[in-house]
């Protein structure tokens, strides 16, 4: 097989493919270098480990000759967003401040992923600190969106997502604290998964807001996250759902603005997986979600203090207004998560998933960003890193863009297993080719 053709392939077939011997973790990883090599001006990774992923293949290969079997990600290539520390490779955060720490030891979440067999190629771009303004090209470039460059990949995990979309990995990991997995997955057009924040192996990897971020998993396909749930969190596969499952849409009155392929991506949704429209669950939380990342000011202060400099202006400015952020709002931030989840379970009884856009419109152009839309862009993802839930976002249609549209199927705490299962169930109803991006462009 050609590198094209490795990449076209879906997880079960890729999974097929080496489980049967007609290609090797060698030719899979090859494949994936290859095509990380061609498309460098995505600017997906920051860091590529070729000789890593060539011994790790090596190594594998030869535990399957010998019969010995890893599990669902054995030979699967993956790459990790930056800030989960690798041993021996640049952790920086997208940061320039942080450009010269190399951990010792890899975070949890890579150990677990490299112990079940994955493939790591390497380290991808992101957005400065998780909340920086992302960057096209030149010194700090951390993705460019391969379904149309005129809007960036969302963020915070720019890189993963494109390198996904794009075909130069199998399987993404990258942390979502207020929608930095499920934003630039929707806008990229691959799945995106933030499960419960109690299932994550986050062990390591450097903090972001404790009481809201977690990891998250990116695939071109939900198999490819059932698998990385299996293999590195330890949960049971994927629950069968009822067939249909109960679905409950959130009803337009909450959506507040959105464009009209987005409305009608969702209407389409809500007939086609069948889903119950309300009762209105209010998502607006106010400032809830800014004042709880008071909890990120502290991560960088004395970086800061010593190399201030190196920061951009847009973290400075953002790490200023957190520090202003005073104890009693910081509390007052738990009361709105206590009434949210509240509604959220009285909503839910008796439902599998709640059906929502997964952005209000398909993405932001470079020149929209920084600017007064951006904030609003999240407003369907970061009320469930608050209340915690599980959130996937899957995408439906692509537009004469080129953009994808998506929706976002949030499950109860700790119903990860359900959730995924009913992904499952309506991506199979979804017809659309998941094939990677070859951006000729790039």
């Amino acid at each position: 097989m050609s590198d094209a053709e490795i990449a076209q392939l879906p997880y079960r077939a890729l999974r097929a493919a080496l489980d049967g011997g007609s290609l090797s973790c060698a030719d899979v990883a090859e494949a994936y270098l290859a095509r990380i090599e061609r498309y460098a001006s995505l600017h997906a990774f920051a860091h590529v480990d070729a000789r890593g992923a060539r011994a790790a293949a090596h190594l594998l290969d030869g535990e399957l000759a010998r019969g010995e079997h890893r599990g669902p990600l054995h030979g699967i290539p993956f790459s990790i967003k930056d800030g989960y520390p690798v041993a021996g490779l640049p952790c920086t955060v997208g940061s320039r401040a942080l450009y010269d720490i190399v951990p010792r030891e890899s975070c949890e979440i890579v150990a677990r992923a490299q112990a079940a067999g994955a493939v790591l190629l390497g380290i991808n771009t992101m957005a400065e600190a998780g909340m920086g303004d992302p960057v096209r090209e030149g010194a700090g470039a951390n993705g460019r969106n391969p379904r149309n460059d005129a809007f960036v990949p969302g963020g915070s995990s720019t890189g993963t997502a494109t390198a996904t979309a794009a075909g130069l990995t199998v399987l993404g990991i990258g942390g979502d604290g207020g929608g930095s997995v499920r934003n630039p997955a929707a806008s990229c057009g691959v799945v995106g998964m933030k499960p419960s924040d109690d299932r994550m192996p986050d062990g390591g990897s450097v903090p972001w807001a404790w009481s809201m971020g977690t990891s998250g998993f990116f695939g071109r396909d939900v198999a490819t996250v059932e698998a990385a749930l299996t293999a590195i969190v330890g949960t049971a596969p994927a629950t069968a759902p009822a067939t249909p499952p109960r679905i409950l849409a959130l009803p337009e009155g909450c959506h507040g603005e959105l464009s009209e392929p987005t409305r009608t991506a969702y209407r389409a949704a809500i007939e086609l997986l069948g889903a119950d429209v309300g009762p209105a669950i209010d998502l607006a939380v106010g400032d809830a979600w800014l004042h709880r990342l008071k909890e990120l000011a502290p991560v960088h202060a004395l970086h800061l203090l010593a190399r201030g400099e190196l920061y951009s202006d847009s973290i400075k400015g953002l790490v200023a207004t957190l520090n202003a952020v005073t104890r009693e709002q910081y509390l007052a931030s738990f009361a709105v998560e206590e009434r949210l989840a509240a509604d959220l379970v009285e909503a839910l009884a008796g439902y599998d998933a709640l059906l929502t856009p997964a952005n209000p419109w398909p993405g932001l152009r470079w020149d929209e960003w920084p600017g007064p839309r951006v904030f609003d862009w999240y407003r369907f993802a970061w009320p469930f890193n608050l209340v915690r839930f599980p959130g996937v976002t899957l995408p439906t249609r692509f537009g004469e863009d080129g953009m994808p549209l998506a929706v976002q199927l949030v499950g109860r705490i700790g119903e990860d297993e359900r959730l995924i299962g009913v992904a499952a169930w309506a991506e199979s109803l979804i017809d659309l080719d998941r094939s990677p991006v070859s951006p000729t462009w790039a």
